[in-house]
């Protein structure tokens, strides 16, 4: 008969699996859980270092490929998370991560949880620190290609594939003090927004192809008064009450250098929320806290794919130089046609 979990592994330290294909689990959807190869407990300590996971794959498995609780110091290389029921990976409370050369596509294909947890599933949904991406493609989920979840600190992503994403965006990260490091990437065709940002302190993105999606980097905020568990990864604490409460970390200094954007018809390339926080503060915020420099715009079909708030009615959305005029953003940006 069929297996819920093909692997569960805990407490284990210098931990290698190699050339190994972990398929048709028949877990069941909870939340969390129900992978082929399980770790730790979700908020358990961190009792697993050392970790190698290479050449595997990780396909066809009713919910997760993998689930990877509280391990700190993992290499996962060489390694396929495709065409599983939810998503290929769920990450949480890792520490000291590098991710290369994976393939993350395919998964929640069915789309049958999509209109229940949305952002849950797709490719990779995750908590992590001080955590590499090295060429990882998280292409054609049903959901976002990649989502970090809060708390995230200390991420770089570099020559990464996050293209034609059917639901959702292609990345987002919320409720993280960073920083956080987009570098020569392609973030392309993707279903939704290219990025999703909510209330991340210290943001890049640098030297990024953000082409042809719904939108462009979409920047959400919460208000201060909002509060998130602050997980001490390094000893295991998660807590939703006391002293490890603390207010949201809110979008400062979001930084947007040398990336080309392009879009068709009705997309806009930066976009702030009109529903979270006062409008008016919108042309005050991007000239404090957001810093853009020698980026290339287009759409071919409309030239007022800037959003610079409601305070500018009936103009919310302005052209490339009534953005540099309202924001002092972009000056040596230009709108031009990607090679």
């Amino acid at each position: 008969g069929m297996v819920e979990t093909l692997l569960d592994v805990k407490s284990k330290n210098n931990f290698v699996l190699r050339n190994l294909t972990f398929q048709n689990a028949s877990g069941y959807y909870n939340g969390s859980g129900g992978a082929a190869l399980t770790t730790e407990t979700w908020g358990g300590p961190v009792n697993s270092r050392n970790w190698l996971i290479e050449h595997c794959e990780f396909s066809q498995n009713n919910v997760s490929g993998l689930d990877l609780y509280s391990v700190h110091d993992v290499t996962i290389r060489h390694t396929d998370l495709v065409d599983n029921g939810a998503r290929g990976l769920h990450t949480i409370r890792v520490q000291n991560g590098r991710f290369e050369d994976m393939k993350v596509t395919g998964n929640n294909a069915r789309g049958k949880l999509i209109d229940h947890v949305k952002h849950a599933v797709g490719g990779w949904d995750f908590r992590l620190v001080d955590c590499l991406f090295l060429r990882v493609n998280a292409s054609e989920n049903h959901g976002h290609g990649i989502r970090g979840d809060v708390i995230a600190s200390n991420i770089i992503y570099r020559d990464c594939r996050i293209n034609g994403n059917t639901a959702s965006g292609g990345m987002m990260q919320e409720i993280s003090w960073g920083p956080i490091l987009v570098e020569n990437c392609e973030i392309n065709d993707n279903v939704g927004q290219a990025f999703l940002i909510v209330n991340v302190h210290d943001m890049t993105l640098r030297n990024n192809r953000i082409m042809n999606n719904d939108r462009g980097i979409y920047i959400v905020q919460m208000p201060k008064r909002h509060t998130v568990a602050d997980m001490d990864i390094g000893t295991g604490g998660e807590t939703g009450s006391g002293p490890n409460i603390v207010p949201i970390p809110q979008n400062l200094n979001t930084i947007v250098i040398g990336n080309t954007f392009h879009a068709t018809g009705d997309a806009n390339l930066i976009e702030r929320s009109a529903t979270s926080g006062d409008p008016k503060l919108y042309v005050e915020w991007y000239s404090k806290h957001y810093r853009g420099e020698n980026n290339t715009f287009y759409n071919p079909d409309r030239t007022g794919v800037f959003n610079i708030g409601e305070a500018w009615k009936p103009q919310e959305y302005t052209d490339l130089k009534g953005w540099q005029e309202a924001t002092g953003q972009d000056k040596n940006s230009r709108w031009a046609k990607p090679d």
